[in-house]
């Protein structure tokens, strides 16, 4: 037991347990926001802590408004008048050359024109222009390249252009002909461009300095401001104080994995202080332990996918669905009250440290007490379960365990709805219903887990120990047909270990299931043993050496058949510990009177001593019983001598060496073994010859005269008597 509470196998089991908990607790799956910018809050959001931060956004916001209100800085770019005049010259030089075309047709010369995509020339000016005379063109053209010279001279705006464009015809000379005037507006208008540009240098410039004597927005945020109320629209400045609070999941933060870290060690510490500590007896092997971290690490991963996989303000009552009693449950049932004591309050701790994230933190600071509520809910309805549960007996215990829970918890949640007010009646319905049904699910998974989990761990429950207790058992029937002295035996020596476990506090059932099986092995040559001989003992055919190779037989026979049976660990043990590693002290002491000389470790049962205080009472209980049969004196005082004797061979041998059986509680064992011995073998009272009333009552009276007459005397001459003639009436 030493080597698994030893501090260095404790450091390498806790950092081993700190990791995988830190794995488990670790956000694996994709962190995403539950916020959406310009969708409504799903519930109030309110600051877990107070901050001051610089928004960057709102700087950003100031900064570019400011930018925007700096006007731009134009100037005159005179490329820009000679690049349009050519533009122009162009589109009228090619217009020559359609004119100019004798060969085709008007409207051939039209679609020419209109092809130069010349923007505001309309089909009216097309065709006047094919029509007239080259005199007509030629005044035309010099006044169209008069008047764009002369307006792309001057600076223009981009917002003058369009009035410049509208005032053309004040440029225009009287002395054209109204449809010339047309087309050398028409003609000025789709070459005017603005001659002032931005100068982006100077207005970036400008822009700058702008931005640059704007101060940074600070923000400050005290814990408990609402950031955000349930049903608002989320805005970016919103967004960025989620974000800067740290409420907003984007990734994996390393900040996320020292969290998962430090929860993981703190959880792991309690544990490891109360298993060096306490030191359990239900964890004193590897098998245990691994038991234990299996159930833990699979509550706090049910917890951990709980909260940052389905939890939010619309479904926080289906965290009384979660079946989190089933772990206590099952801890307390394969193991001990303090261990599921401890796995209890880790889960408390667990559920906290999870919930106590991400957005889940605003929700807590907004709901702390329907928080608190779960807790407390939880704690309470796990106490009462395994207070109910007991050493579950019975099957049906799980299902009251679960609805004496059930009822606590919803009694609390009512107490909370009568004070406090924190939730609605209909809330309280669902949790109410929630609750039952978590309950019934946490029976349903403990039970099943009982069962599956018991065998590969070699753990013996309570039930297991009930189904071995009954006297239908295969075992056991064999026991009672092939060796029925060794099955009385047996069921007297559970009786006296039941009764002594009771007294100083061992398990009475285990003592009991126990003695039933210590000598199984005895099935393999019943006849060799005392309590199962007929008239004629096989040991006189055998020397000393022969029978105790006989006798030892049924511990190595015993746990062959036990393990053949699939008998658990903990039975085996009574079957191999039940004669430590004494001498079959009747040969040995036959075979000493032969030849002083011999051996004695030849007459040695293979052990080990007992190795627990069941085991030690059997031991007490089996040789007592053994030597009180063989006496031939049951007085109260001779059985007294006779335990006692028992008890100080077994000392003088250390025997209990390797046990905690303490000398008062072997003293309290041995009165209660003595006293039930005394019990077994008190003496009985003859009772008187039946009368002559008696007799006549039966309606053999007359008959045994008549007899009585004919046989006056027996064979070998003694005188009948009427008492003697039914010996059943003698009761012992």
């Amino acid at each position: 037991m030493t080597t698994f509470f030893s501090k260095k196998f404790i450091i390498i089991y806790s950092l081993m347990l700190a990791l995988i908990i830190s794995a488990v607790i670790f956000p694996w799956q994709k962190e995403q926001s539950q916020i959406v910018i310009g969708e409504p809050a799903a519930y109030t959001i309110i600051s877990p802590t107070s901050l001051d931060y610089n928004s960057e956004l709102l700087t950003n916001n100031r900064r570019q408004a400011a930018a925007a209100a700096v006007e731009d800085i134009f100037v005159l770019n005179p490329d820009v008048r000679d690049t349009q005049v050519s533009l122009l010259n162009k589109q009228l030089n090619n217009i020559d050359k359609i004119r100019s075309d004798n060969i085709s047709a008007i409207s051939v010369k039209e679609s020419a024109i209109n092809s130069l995509k010349i923007k505001d020339l309309s089909k009216i000016s097309i065709n006047l222009i094919v029509l007239m005379s080259d005199d007509e063109w030629q005044m035309i053209e010099d006044e169209s390249k008069n008047i764009l010279t002369k307006i792309m001279t001057g600076s223009i705006s981009l917002e003058e252009t369009e009035n410049i464009k509208k005032r053309i015809d004040t440029y225009i000379s009287s002395k054209l002909s109204k449809d010339s005037q047309l087309i050398v507006t028409e003609f000025v208008r789709s070459f005017i461009q603005p001659t002032l540009i931005v100068d982006q240098e100077r207005t970036a410039i400008l822009k700058e300095q702008a931005k640059a004597m704007q101060p940074v927005e600070l923000i400050i945020v005290n814990q408990g401001d609402v950031i955000v109320n349930q049903g608002e629209i989320v805005t970016d400045e919103n967004f960025e104080t989620l974000g800067e609070i740290g409420l907003l999941k984007e990734g994996f933060a390393f900040t996320t994995i020292i969290i998962s870290m430090l929860k993981s060690t703190l959880i792991t510490i309690l544990f490891t202080i109360f298993l060096y500590f306490v030191r359990p007896k239900s964890l004193d092997s590897l098998k245990k332990l691994i038991l234990f971290s299996i159930i833990l690490i699979t509550s706090v991963a049910v917890l951990n996918i709980f909260y940052n996989g389905f939890f939010n303000n619309d479904n926080a009552f289906l965290f009384h669905l979660l079946p989190l009693l089933t772990f206590p449950m099952v801890t307390f049932v394969l193991t001990e009250l303090s261990v599921a004591f401890i796995l209890t309050s880790l889960i408390v701790l667990a559920t906290v440290l999870i919930s106590f994230d991400s957005l889940n933190a605003s929700f807590l600071l907004n709901n702390g007490i329907e928080f608190s509520r779960n807790w407390i809910s939880f704690f309470a309805s796990a106490i009462i379960a395994i207070v109910v549960l007991r050493q579950a007996e019975r099957q049906q215990q799980y299902i009251y365990a679960a609805l004496a829970s059930s009822l606590v918890s919803i009694l609390i949640s009512i107490i909370y709805w009568a004070s406090l007010s924190t939730i609605s009646f209909y809330d309280l319905s669902l949790i109410s219903i929630c609750t039952i049904a978590g309950g019934l699910l946490s029976a349903i998974l403990a039970l099943g887990l009982v069962n599956f989990l018991s065998v590969p761990f070699g753990i013996l429950t309570r039930v297991k120990l009930m189904e071995l207790a009954q006297l239908d058992n295969k075992l056991l029937r064999r026991l009672q047909d092939e060796a029925p002295g060794t099955f009385q035996h047996s069921l007297l020596v559970g009786t006296l270990v039941e009764r002594a476990a009771d007294r100083i506090d061992a398990d009475s059932l285990l003592a009991r299931v126990g003695a039933y099986y210590h000598d199984v092995g005895k099935l393999i040559s019943p006849a060799f043993f005392a309590e199962n001989l007929s008239e004629k003992s096989p040991h006189e055919s055998l020397d000393p050496l022969q029978s105790t190779r006989v006798i030892h037989q049924h511990v190595t026979a015993g746990i062959e058949i036990a393990k053949k049976e699939n008998l658990p660990d903990v039975i085996l043990n009574f079957v191999q510990q039940h004669h430590g590693t004494r001498l079959a002290t009747f040969f040995y002491r036959t075979a000493v009177e032969k030849s002083p000389e011999i051996d004695p470790e030849l007459f040695r049962y293979p052990g080990p001593k007992p190795q627990s205080k069941e085991v030690a009472l059997v031991m007490l209980a089996d040789s007592s019983e053994a030597a009180v049969r063989a006496s031939k004196d049951h007085s109260s005082e001779r059985i007294i001598e006779i335990v006692d004797e028992v008890i100080r061979e077994r000392f003088e041998e250390e025997q209990f060496d390797e046990c905690d059986l303490s000398i008062k509680q072997i003293r309290i064992a041995a009165d209660s073994i003595a006293s039930a011995l005394i019990a077994v073998f008190h003496p009985r009272v003859d009772y008187p010859e039946p009368s002559k009333q008696e007799l006549i009552n039966r309606g053999i009276y007359s008959k045994l005269v008549e007899e009585e007459t004919k046989n006056h005397k027996n064979k070998d001459g003694t005188q009948l008597s009427l008492g003697s003639i039914d010996e059943s009436e003698n009761i012992k």
